[in-house]
């Protein structure tokens, strides 16, 4: 990734460096609990001159958006008299075919980007199209750019009839979806998700019926953006080129 100009602070590099401090977790507690001795000559990546350093995710203890400087990110400061207009709540109108829906999608939006504002910390909330209520809100995830499955969100998943939840997160780095968000997508079997972006932007998702990989995703982002796309204009790229091959559904919102 590097080698591509895919910098450290990108989505993509962070994803994987946080993949790499799980693994070495894994790795360590299993000789600790087997008297191993770790040999770190064989944990090496191939082909690099530096071990990429690995990621364990932050913990977040803002309130209302006032980031701690550990957990701050620049650009994710969110305009929260933009998020309050009726210009902004126009774009959730129709957006599950449910009124009811309509609104907790976007009430749960216009509090994680309160929460979140100023930092890298995600939330994620699941709405039922039947009824209009909240499942699940997960508040408190603690990764870098990401929301950290949790057993609430299983259960909520597995006690629901198949697609009739509608997935909402937001984007600090303000991008719009991604693979992992796809992948998710699919996995849960949701009827419809957004992203919503901290810079104002509104992306509407849903996974198609031929399957990929996230990575596959992935790699052809980085491909673009080695060849001099944004991040953003890279994604937007990979998600018609997906909307296409696979059946993916996008549209901006906002």
């Amino acid at each position: 990734m590097e080698q591509a100009g895919v910098g450290h602070e990108s989505p993509t590099s962070v994803q994987k460096r946080l993949v790499l401090g799980r693994q070495q977790k894994r790795l360590r507690d299993f000789c600790s609990a087997n008297r191993l001795q770790r040999m770190p000559d064989r944990e090496s990546a191939y082909g690099v001159a530096k071990q990429p350093r690995a990621l364990t995710g932050e913990k977040w203890k803002g309130e209302r958006g006032i980031p701690k400087k550990k957990n701050a990110l620049e650009g994710a400061e969110v305009d929260l008299k933009l998020i309050a207009s009726k210009e902004y709540a126009s774009s959730f109108k129709g957006l599950t075919g449910n009124d009811a829906a309509d609104k907790a999608v976007l009430q749960a939006a216009r509090m994680m980007l309160t929460h979140r504002s100023g930092t890298h910390g995600e939330d994620l909330c699941l709405v039922s199209i039947v009824d209009g209520e909240v499942k699940v809100s997960v508040t408190d995830s603690k990764g870098f750019l990401a929301v950290t499955p949790t057993s609430d969100i299983l259960d909520a998943v597995s006690s629901n009839p198949e697609g009739t939840l509608f997935s909402v997160h937001n984007h600090p780095s303000n991008i719009p979806p991604i693979g992992s968000d796809l992948a998710v997508s699919a996995s849960r079997r949701y009827t419809g998700a957004i992203v919503v972006l901290h810079d104002g932007g509104v992306y509407y998702y849903k996974h198609g019926d031929i399957a990929f990989t996230s990575t596959l995703f992935d790699m052809k982002c980085t491909e673009l953006v080695s060849a001099g796309k944004s991040q953003t204009e890279a994604a937007i790229e990979v998600l018609d080129e997906f909307k296409k091959r696979h059946g993916v559904k996008w549209k901006k919102l906002r």
